[in-house]
């Protein structure tokens, strides 16, 4: 899976404040990778249509089992609304990894 480059949401004036989130997706072992890649899939589809969400993008190391994201929200409450939807939970159970 190759990194995705930096994607626009929606353009906003360069004075709004506005939320960020990074995370570290490590993967428990390569058997995960399959499943992880099917929730990446619905989590882009899903970040098509997402309130509030000004761009978003992903670093792909699968040699060593880890991913990186970053996005930018509109608001705490856009990106929380984000968070709650299925594929972003399924996409923390497909890397193996219990919370």
């Amino acid at each position: 899976m190759p990194a995705l480059p930096w994607s626009t949401g929606k353009t906003v004036d360069p004075d709004h404040e506005c939320m960020i989130m990074a995370s570290r997706l490590p993967l428990a072992g390569f058997r995960h990778l399959p499943a992880f890649i099917r929730a990446t899939m619905k989590i882009r589809k899903q970040l098509s249509t997402a309130d509030g969400l000004i761009g978003y993008s992903l670093d792909a190391h699968p040699m060593s089992k880890t991913f990186w994201t970053l996005s930018a929200w509109e608001s705490r409450e856009a990106l929380e609304a984000f968070s709650r939807a299925t594929a972003a939970r399924d996409c923390s159970r497909s890397s193996g990894r219990r919370r």
